[in-house]
Formats: structure tokens, C-alpha cells, sequence
């Protein structure tokens, strides 16, 4: 979790505040592993 926080906050600091919202952050993480694989 921790990971994908930080590769987030690499690419956008914008997703910082994102990220403060639970329903988002999981989005996002969902994003993510898509992005990945």
C-alpha cells in the first residue's frame, strides 16, 4: 500500500489530497495494479 503511495507521490503531488479520501485512494490503487499488469 505503502509502495503505490509513494510511486504516486513521484509522479503527482496533487494525488497527496487524493489520496486523504478513503473511496479514492482505493480507486486509485485499483488504477494502479491495472496500470502494472
Amino acid at each position: 500500500m505503502e509502495f503505490v503511495i509513494n510511486f504516486f507521490q513521484g509522479i503527482n503531488p496533487f494525488v497527496l489530497l487524493k489520496t486523504k479520501e478513503r473511496s479514492l485512494s482505493e480507486e486509485l490503487i485499483l488504477i494502479v495494479y491495472f496500470i502494472i499488469f
